[in-house]
């Protein structure tokens, strides 16, 4: 304390209090300065038209949200309601063909909105673009990428089926990074 002479004692409590204060200050501040020294962090929605020296795209690893894919009911706007159809005798559910169709095109709709969203997020960045993410095996999905980019060289790197197939951003960044130089 600069009154008394006596060492402050934080409680995490307290650093969190502190660090919201000065978050909050930043924030009725101008929020992107063109030449100014500050770190501005925002969603990828908030970015959308910007551009940054440097941007950091974090969580590339984290899975897609299909919740609305898998749910017992499925609802879309134009092809209607799909639910499971219930055997009371054998006491099964299974889903119907209208289900099944729904819950795939949702997917492909949820994934086009995923692939639009990582494009903003590679087109941000002026001199450097820095991407993270987290894997479970990382290394040796790697090696696989690695290999298969090899054997299929020159077959293209991204058909539709592995746009598709993607749970991450980082299952249609890493096939593109593991291909060999040109």
């Amino acid at each position: 304390d600069e009154e008394t002479g006596e060492p402050i004692v934080e409680t995490g409590l307290d650093k969190l209090s502190r660090f919201l204060n000065e978050v909050s200050l930043l924030s009725e501040t101008d929020a992107y300065e063109e030449e100014s020294d500050q770190v501005t962090m925002m969603t990828l929605h908030a970015a959308k038209g910007l551009e940054f020296p440097i941007v950091f795209v974090v969580g590339m690893g984290k899975r897609f949200n299909m919740q609305d894919v898998n749910g017992s009911m499925i609802i879309h706007p134009e092809l209607g309601v799909g639910i499971d159809q219930i055997d009371l005798d054998r006491r099964t559910k299974i889903p119907t063909f209208l289900k099944k169709m729904i819950q795939q095109q949702t997917k492909l709709e949820t994934l086009g909105e995923e692939l639009r969203v990582l494009y903003v997020a590679l087109t941000r960045a002026k001199e450097k673009l820095i991407m993270t993410g987290q894997l479970k095996d990382a290394r040796n999905l790697v090696l696989q990428y690695e290999n298969a980019a090899i054997e299929n060289a020159s077959k293209g790197s991204m058909t539709f089926s592995k746009l598709a197939s993607a749970h991450k951003y980082l299952d249609w960044v890493l096939p593109v990074a593991a291909q060999p130089d040109a």
